[in-house]
């Protein structure tokens, strides 16, 4: 008994060693980041221990184990933590998350497409708006207007062309033109920095895809990117009605009266249409996919428990006999040597 007590206890206190190392580390990787957002002004103990909930102590401490590891430098006894320049510019991971943000930010800011006015000369108008007000810019952009603005027409034959005010169809199409543009311009520019994300010559392979895998992954952030494409949603549902339980009014022209429709429902269908009209090619290809995925998920999960029982079982002797084949193979290599 006291054996199997000494056990339980050496196993519990194997756990929270191994939980306390993590925390630790947890909290250096959480250090790291806020130090590197607030660059280049950095952060002081009091700044780090409000911004982290943590003792003036642990962040000493934390602070102490970085810059012997040569990943934080501090400017004096009472000075700022900042990243170390050496650790900055050979993490991968780093230069992505530095990236991210402005990036995303600035991309944002620009406007690739914007809808014209039927009553306004094209010229003027560009020269005017204050999204073209660059001139290389806005050349790429006129050229760019153009191509869209055909395209969109053609695949859009419910636009009535002799109002002269800009419908909520077509702002929300140029909202969704310039969110594709955007965000395809910067997916493909981070590609093709993960050809060589870091200035460094690498001839292995696998530490080729790590440092791209790495800078891929923190110079994306789909979330990010998420919440900005809800100023597409908002601004159609700021066009309706909002009723109790997430239902809107819509009015109905069969029926020539208003009726309540689930409201993320109609806008995603609102915002397929529009997609559909402007690339109906792509969307046909997307949607099969889309509607295949689903078939296949109720083809797989409409089974009984038996039928479960029977599919991993399949599976079981599948692995197995996959394994022996294995198994003799190395066999057979041993014997050949």
């Amino acid at each position: 008994m006291p054996q199997e007590k000494q056990k339980a206890t050496n196993a519990k206190s194997n756990l929270l060693s191994k939980r306390n190392v993590k925390n630790k580390e947890d909290n250096k990787h959480k250090m790291i980041d806020k130090i590197k957002f607030s660059e280049p002004s950095g952060l002081t103990t009091n700044e780090l221990c409000k911004i982290m909930d943590c003792t003036r102590e642990t962040i000493r401490r934390l602070g102490n184990e970085l810059i012997k590891e040569k990943k934080i430098i501090k400017t004096g006894r009472f000075g700022h933590y900042h990243i170390n320049k050496e650790f900055a510019s050979t993490n991968t991971a780093l230069q992505g998350k530095l990236f991210r943000r402005p990036a995303l930010s600035q991309m944002l800011e620009l406007s690739y497409y914007k809808t014209i006015p039927r009553d306004k000369e094209k010229e003027s108008y560009f020269e005017s708006s204050e999204s073209f007000n660059e001139k290389d810019f806005s050349k790429e952009n006129k050229v760019f207007n153009v191509i869209l603005e055909w395209a969109s027409t053609k695949n859009n034959n419910n636009l009535d062309l002799s109002h002269p005010e800009i419908t909520l169809e077509e702002k929300i199409k140029e909202k969704i033109l310039n969110f594709t543009m955007k965000i395809g311009l910067l997916i493909t520019y981070i590609m093709i920095e993960s050809v060589k994300p870091i200035d460094k010559t690498t001839v292995n392979e696998k530490e080729k895809l790590k440092l791209a895998e790495l800078w891929i992954k923190n110079s994306i952030d789909l979330y990010e990117i998420y919440r900005e494409f809800q100023d597409i949603v908002k601004a159609i549902e700021r066009t309706k009605t909002v009723e109790n339980n997430n239902m809107i009014k819509v009015y109905d022209t069969k029926e020539n009266e208003y009726v309540l429709k689930d409201k993320d429902e109609f806008t995603k269908n609102y915002l397929i249409d529009i997609y559909k009209k402007i690339w109906p090619f792509t969307f046909e290809i997307l949607n099969d996919n889309r509607k295949e995925n689903i078939d296949q998920i109720e083809k797989f999960f409409d089974k009984t428990p038996k039928e479960f029982d029977q599919y991993n079982k399949m599976l079981k002797e599948s692995t197995i006999k996959i394994q022996k084949k294995v198994e003799k193979r190395k066999k057979n290599k041993s014997k050949e040597n």
